[in-house]
């Protein structure tokens, strides 16, 4: 008579921790991101680099993506950057999963969206891992550590700025559905696999091309070695425990997962890259007709080196992952270690995640090496550019390491969780067994257990706070809090169409100085007008040639007759940073605005 109250209180149990587990990895997303919660609203963070560069690039995509929200995504790839180039939105993550908190940008500022949506990356992360191990069966304190270890990604905090690449929820929303197939095949969760598989692409196309290559290797290792055990697989509606074996005609079959759940994770897969194409082709497109290449040195250098996998942080260390050569790659020496302890657990209840995430563990830590890899004069990055041509759009290889960590920590947490059961396990044994119980003192029995007790569940709380992040900068972007008078003044006498080019341009192509183009790109998120400058993953050929010329001062007459050329109409000039005195160029440029801080200038016609 009680089974109908107890049903519902069980589920809003289940809800409850649900609620309670979400938020704490809300409450530690908002502790890796200390201080900015004293200025939720007008700054955003940058790692442990003062440099602005990157954020303020991920926070103009931020609001290009609610931009052309209110204006149903129409020209969405021709972002007003790089003008009167089109396309230039391709050139860097899309990330137009961005559009959930477009709300949060229109109420109150960009920096709210930008901090709310980076809190809820640290956030997802941690509970899709806690789901994951759930799914392994792990106990809820165990999962919780696993969690938070995912929280505090070594290497997705220390490049913090690059706010695309650390949501990795959505690669997690994948494995946890491919192992909920694999335990119970399901033609229902063929969609749930499509729709992580959307939300990872729409998070970063960069993570999930490089998922995507690390993918077949993993499938491939759960299944039967044998052509005999192959015949069987494929006949086979549902996985064998490992408890179990299957004998048939003298074959010992063990299959980790059945013929029918392999097949709905490739349809799965499969209507997840359908999904992706209006995102993916698009860019392909874009990417063709500029012919955006990478330079070899460039990703030889950023290609990782033995030395960085050898090296690893210890126990509650820190480090920054900043993209050099000396960057230690391993999360952390005690999780490494766990990581690779759990090849003892093969036959474990786990085998089938097991090798899953080891797999991806091994061959993202090889893919990582990039153009470093030499195997017998073999480059295999090259092949693989060969093959794949996006490949050949790979700037840093080493990013390969995401994955390594990824699943080092989902391994390291499933090892701990078998060493403290089975520890337990143990002395439950021992104590049940009367001639052992009454050999043993009940002191020296407590205090056994007591022992075992602490160490195992100090193992998993050392588990996920091994490796801490470093606190991080943050800055307070230009023009999107309240509008300047130039701004204003823009909005009000330029057209949509007029192009606008902003001087100073940055002094040199490193990300620091490129942080002038990065500022102007927040000016305009204020007055809505295209502008020559901007920063991006790529650079179109025609701009870093413009670039050369306008870098160097004084801004002569050839400049001025190549910017009508291009549609050039207005000249926003920075005072403090730009020294050339414009107004020497006479009927050529007429001011029009004039304050403390900026002038802006109209570029004439030429005279009939």
């Amino acid at each position: 008579m009680k089974m109908p109250v107890l049903i519902p209180n069980l589920a809003r149990s289940k809800r409850l921790s649900i609620v309670l587990i979400l938020s704490l990895f809300v409450g530690l997303s908002l502790w890796v991101t200390w201080p900015i919660s004293r200025s939720f609203r007008a700054a955003i963070p940058t790692g442990d680099s003062p440099t602005a560069t990157v954020p303020m690039l991920n926070a103009w995509s931020m609001w290009w993506n609610a931009d052309r929200l209110t204006n149903g995504f129409a020209h969405y790839w021709n972002a007003p950057i790089f003008a009167p180039q089109t396309g230039a939105f391709a050139f860097s993550e899309p990330q137009p999963v961005t559009v959930v908190v477009a709300p949060l940008l229109w109420l109150f500022s960009l920096p709210t969206a930008y901090n709310t949506y980076l809190c809820l990356a640290i956030a997802l992360n941690g509970l899709l891992s806690y789901a994951i191990l759930r799914q392994c069966t792990v106990d809820r304190f165990g999962a919780t550590c696993g969690g938070v270890a995912m929280s505090l990604h070594p290497l997705g905090l220390d490049n913090l700025e690059a706010i695309q690449l650390l949501p990795l929820w959505g690669i997690l929303g994948i494995v946890w559905m491919i192992l909920r197939l694999s335990m119970r095949p399901r033609w229902s969760s063929v969609f749930g696999i499509s729709v992580a598989f959307l939300a990872a692409a729409a998070t970063c196309l960069h993570h999930t091309l490089f998922f995507v290559l690390l993918l077949p290797f993993c499938l491939a290792s759960v299944l039967p070695l044998t052509p005999a055990a192959l015949r069987l697989w494929l006949r086979s509606k549902a996985a064998t425990s490992t408890s179990q074996s299957q004998e048939t005609n003298g074959i010992n079959a063990k299959p980790l997962i059945s013929g029918l759940a392999m097949t709905q994770i490739l349809c799965g897969l499969t209507l997840g890259v359908c999904l992706s194409l209006p995102l993916i082709l698009p860019m392909q497109k874009i990417h063709a007709r500029y012919d955006l290449q990478r330079d070899s040195q460039t990703v030889r250098l950023l290609s990782a080196s033995l030395d960085q996998w050898l090296a690893a942080p210890g126990f509650l260390s820190t480090h920054s992952a900043t993209e050099s050569s000396s960057t230690p790659l391993l999360p952390g020496l005690l999780r490494s270690g766990l990581a690779l302890l759990s090849l003892l657990f093969f036959n474990s209840r786990n085998q089938f995640a097991i090798r899953l995430l080891f797999t991806m563990a091994v061959t993202g830590l090889l893919f990582s090496f990039g153009l470093n890899l030499n195997i017998f004069g073999w480059h295999a990055w090259e092949t693989l550019c060969e093959w794949f041509p996006p490949f050949a759009r790979v700037r840093s290889p080493y990013r390969f390491a995401y994955f390594t960590q990824l699943a080092i920590l989902l391994l390291a947490s499933l090892s701990a969780s078998e060493i403290r059961t089975r520890l337990l396990g143990l002395l439950d044994d021992r104590q049940s067994k009367p001639e052992i119980s009454r050999s043993a003192r009940p002191t020296t029995r407590n205090a056994w257990r007591a022992f075992a007790w602490v160490a195992s569940y100090g193992l998993m709380v050392s588990l996920a706070i091994e490796v801490l992040p470093e606190r991080s900068y943050s800055v307070r972007p230009p023009g999107i809090q309240h509008r300047s008078d130039w701004t204003e003044f823009i909005r009000q006498h330029a057209s949509e169409d007029d192009i606008l080019l902003c001087l100073p341009v940055s002094a040199t192509m490193a990300e620091a100085d490129l942080e002038t183009d990065a500022r102007w790109m927040m000016f305009a998120t204020a007055h809505h007008r295209p502008i020559m400058n901007g920063y991006s993953g790529y650079f179109p050929k025609a701009w870093v040639a413009l670039w050369d010329q306008l870098r160097q001062q004084p801004l002569g007459l050839p400049q001025l007759a190549q910017l009508r050329a291009l549609g050039t109409r207005w000249i926003v000039v920075e005072k403090a940073k730009y020294t050339d005195d414009l107004s020497r160029l006479g009927s050529e440029l007429r001011s029009v605005y004039d304050d403390s801080f900026f002038q802006i200038y109209e570029l004439q016609p030429l005279s009939p």
